[in-house]
């Protein structure tokens, strides 16, 4: 239990460290700007059906689901920006190279979601 309090004590520590970095927060603003547009682009544009619609394409077969299946895509999104926003708050005292890394990759995951969701839509 003692362990896990320094943890959070070091996370908090490193947070208020971390909102200073320009780089950084800009990266997670980016992020959540693209992941509510990926969501607010599938509710304006995916509605509700009773047949199955196509949810993952590759070169050798198609898979066909449900509609709100889509949905995953930005949840999946959100789960990878905190996850990632974790560690490179955890790690930014020793590690900033690992936490700009991280931040970056967010935006960047959460414009190539907004892209593949953009074209499932668009075969929709």
């Amino acid at each position: 239990m003692r362990k896990i309090s320094q943890e959070i004590e070091l996370l908090k520590h490193n947070f208020k460290l971390i909102i200073r970095n320009k780089i950084i927060i800009t990266s997670w603003i980016v992020s959540i700007i693209i992941l509510l547009s990926t969501l607010s682009y599938l509710i304006l544009n995916i509605k509700p059906t009773e047949f199955e619609i196509p949810i993952r394409y590759s070169s050798y077969s198609k898979t066909i689901g449900h509609w709100y299946k889509l949905y995953y895509m930005p949840l999946l999104g959100t789960i990878i920006f905190f996850i990632n926003s974790i560690i490179a708050t955890k790690y930014y005292n020793s590690e900033q190279f690992i936490s700009y890394t991280l931040a970056v990759l967010s935006a960047l995951i959460s414009l190539l979601l907004l892209i593949q969701t953009s074209l499932f839509v668009y075969l929709v």
